[in-house]
């Protein structure tokens, strides 16, 4: 696949495709594992994210 390299020096190759994932399937499936290790899932409108140097680190709701 490269030209510059010195085919006489290469005993074998390895060549993996990329993953892809689903988005549709793989986020409720995050869903399930946190619920099923004892974490609750609520639904609630944002009003703010508090981040620190460009990451969210709290996200407030009303309640």
């Amino acid at each position: 696949m490269e030209p510059l390299l010195n085919t006489s020096a290469i005993s074998g190759g390895l060549k993996l495709p990329h993953g892809h994932i689903h988005p549709q399937k793989t986020n409720p499936a995050y869903f399930q594992a946190f619920v099923r290790l004892e974490g609750k899932l609520q639904i609630e409108p944002v009003e703010q994210l508090s981040t620190q140097e460009n990451l969210t680190v709290e996200v407030i709701t009303a309640t």
